[in-house]
């Protein structure tokens, strides 16, 4: 599926929901998880049950921790390298194309931070594997975007930091914990702020 230029989705994300278009928005509704979980939304109607949060924030971290994600096993699990995955021999890297595209048809004051998320070390591919530099050239191809836009930035934390060294700041190899969020918010605020501070 890499270097496939229409850009498949394994999982594909609801796009609707930020659609702007409240027909397209409406379309989205009808699901089978939408009957399945009726019987909740019924229930907050009544005012039984707890809400989700206004602001769509879930905090996954009790959920992982009762999962025993604290556990010596995880901890040993998180630290097993992941299988090497042959590089992409395309050399295209389609979301950054589609990014692009994305990107000239915002307002050009608009600030646009782009990141990549922390991976725990051993999430990443081995240093000096083909893997590896297929992976800094895609890296290279969203940091291009971000350099060749005004009032964009671009920050890598998917790389060899010490934070992504830290078993604490880390459930599993991609899902990190919200010390490690912290840092990463910080880092954004940062980058708005520099862009931001001649205003």
């Amino acid at each position: 599926m890499r270097g496939r230029p229409a850009l498949p989705l394994r999982h594909p994300f609801p796009f609707w929901l930020y659609d702007a278009d409240v027909l397209s928005h409406l379309k989205g509704l009808p699901r089978f998880d939408v009957v399945e979980r009726l019987g909740e939304r019924v229930a907050f109607l009544a005012g039984y049950g707890e809400r989700a949060r206004p602001d769509g924030y879930w905090d996954y971290a009790p959920e992982y921790l009762g999962m025993g994600y604290d556990g010596p096993d995880k901890v040993k699990d998180l630290s097993v390298p992941r299988p090497t995955m042959q590089a992409d021999p395309t050399g295209r890297f389609p979301a950054a194309v589609l990014l692009r595209e994305v990107l000239a048809g915002l307002p050009p004051d608009l600030v646009v931070v782009l990141i990549s998320p922390p991976v725990f070390i051993a999430g990443l591919p081995a240093a000096g594997s083909e893997e590896a530099a297929n992976e800094g050239r895609c890296m290279a191809a969203f940091a291009a975007l971000a350099a060749g836009r005004p009032r964009t930035a671009w920050l890598d934390w998917r790389s060899d930091r010490p934070e992504n060294r830290d078993p604490a700041n880390f459930f599993d190899k991609t899902h990190y914990r919200a010390s490690l969020a912290h840092e990463v918010e910080r880092a954004v605020a940062q980058a708005v702020s520099k862009m931001t501070a001649a205003e």
